[in-house]
């Protein structure tokens, strides 16, 4: 890359609490909470499949000499030769899964091929040499049969951390896609691999593009590592305001581009990570919002949600910085319609402009008019029902078919729900000015039955939720209201006393 590597000097390695961010200078990295860390796939992040590093140069340097496939000719072949013909048919296999292949020429799946492949990577494993293991993990990931022989697959990464040393950076891209899209958890791998990789003559000889891939295959493991991460971002900030800027007339310039999509995933993966780079988001910002036109829904619901989920590591500065590029996602969205986008997207989307907030009617009532089909249909996860609820509450947006699909939903999935999901679904009624007499009767008399289920804040929500529907079944709610209390009041009692006096704190606010 010809750029400037700014030093590793330059960038803050201490994780930061947000309590503290008006202070910190640019450009250092700030840990932020993100919004429902569950493993694999945060909320703003659609479902996508695995980050694939299209930079080849060393792969196609080996590929010298492919030769045809078969189980009885696996154990014979030498082991680069073996690499490049397995990742050659699994090349087609995966075509043909994607119907994409020529049907003529694409062979089916063979299992005796990875099965006769397994044995002999637990036989020789050893004495592979790293890129061909990282071509055949990424053959393995690209036919989609992670599934298949974890445990050779584990002992494939086991030996790939001893050897990660012979890695170009194209190299290292692929092998952190291909364990992402298999969901190899090899943190000792890992480790070495971000090591590697951060060696300032190794990270400056990265492309954009596998250095965008790398972030993202880590983001999506959950391997945080804070010293590579900044780093990276400086070199992809620097790219970034030189695609803003004007247009490159060299090679060696328009060699550092970046795309659109990977500047959505360059975000997406810092904000994933939980880390914050100023001059990373500005430069993005600045990029997408003359490109936006150029995202799909999934995209654009990752843009939102990236911005949204940093904007409480800089508040004020993202406020007014992002302003614009939010005006600009609501106008997209409103002029393309949202009716084909994909039900996590349209989550994404109501979540994304709630949590800052970014009050936009016009496009609420779009996204909760494409999203209640899909939850009358039962396509929509419970945890995005909470999101949408909490989303709904945020702004109190009124629309009448969501929130009735939204209460049989919850109905359908209350097995898969706790007393504070049930009770945040129950307090968006309200807000959205509404009210589901199913949901709420099935919600007051769980918390009658089973009080345990709900925490104390919970109790005392629902107590209030009854207070503005009393009116609608006096006599079932002024019955209810009475047990509830009678719960809340026991387990105030029954509350752990606090250590540091005598009152109970949960008891008295």
């Amino acid at each position: 890359m010809a750029m400037e590597f700014m030093g590793r000097a330059s960038v803050s390695r201490i994780w930061r609490s947000t309590h503290k961010s008006p202070g910190l200078p640019r450009g250092c990295c700030v840990r932020i909470v993100a919004f429902n860390e569950e493993r694999r796939a945060p909320p703003g992040a659609p479902p996508a499949p695995a980050p694939t590093a299209t930079s080849t140069t060393d792969a196609v340097a080996r590929s010298v000499y492919k030769a045809p496939l078969s189980a009885q000719n696996v154990d014979t072949l030498p082991s680069a030769v073996l690499a490049t013909s397995f990742a050659e048919y699994a090349q087609q296999v995966a075509l043909e899964r994607t119907g994409d292949g020529n049907s003529v020429t694409a062979p089916a799946f063979d299992s005796r091929i990875f099965d006769a492949l397994a044995r002999r990577l637990a036989r020789d494993a050893y004495d592979f040499d790293a890129n061909p293991l990282v071509d055949i993990l990424h053959a393995c990931s690209r036919a989609g049969q992670g599934h298949r022989h974890r445990d050779v697959l584990a002992m494939c990464c086991a030996v790939l951390t001893g050897k990660v040393e012979e890695l170009q950076p194209a190299s290292l891209a692929r092998l952190a896609s291909s364990c992402a899209g298999m969901d190899l958890q090899a943190t000792e791998l890992f480790a070495a691999l971000c090591a590697r990789a951060g060696e300032p003559d190794v990270l400056l000889n990265f492309s954009v593009e596998d250095l965008a891939t790398l972030l993202v295959a880590l983001s999506q493991l959950q391997h945080r590592s804070p010293a590579l991460y900044g780093d990276a971002a400086d070199i992809l900030s620097s790219a970034l305001q030189l695609a803003t800027g004007t247009r490159p007339s060299t090679a060696a310039r328009q060699s550092v581009m970046l795309t659109a999509e990977q500047a959505v995933s360059v975000v997406w993966a810092l904000a994933a990570a939980g880390l914050y780079h100023r001059p990373l988001f500005d430069a993005a910002g600045s990029l997408l919002m003359d490109r936006l036109i150029e995202l799909d829904g999934n995209a654009l619901a990752k843009v939102a949600w990236s911005y949204a989920t940093v904007r409480s590591a800089d508040e004020s500065h993202r406020a007014l910085w992002d302003r614009d590029l939010f005006e600009s996602i609501a106008r997209i969205c409103l002029a393309r319609g949202v009716v084909g986008f994909p039900p996590r997207a349209l989550v994404t989307l109501l979540w994304s402009f709630a949590s800052i907030p970014h009050y936009d009617g016009p496009l609420f009532d779009a996204v909760a008019s494409g999203l209640a089909p899909h939850m009358a249909a039962g396509a929509v996860s419970p945890s995005d029902m909470v999101a949408v609820a909490w989303s709904v509450m945020r702004v109190s947006h009124a629309h009448v078919d969501l929130m009735e699909a939204l209460g049989d939903a919850a109905l359908a999935a209350v097995d898969q729900m706790d007393g504070d999901d049930l009770t945040t679904i129950a307090l968006a009624f309200p807000a959205a000015k509404s009210y589901s007499e199913a949901f709420f009767k099935y919600l007051v008399s769980e918390a009658q039955e089973r009080p345990q289920r709900f925490g104390q804040v919970a109790l005392l929500d629902i107590i209030r939720l009854i207070s503005r529907v009393q009116h609608r079944d006096p006599k079932y709610y002024g019955s209810a209201l009475k047990v509830l209390l009678e719960h809340v009041h026991k387990a105030f009692l029954d509350a752990p006393v606090d250590k540091t006096g005598c009152m109970n704190p949960f008891r008295f606010g």
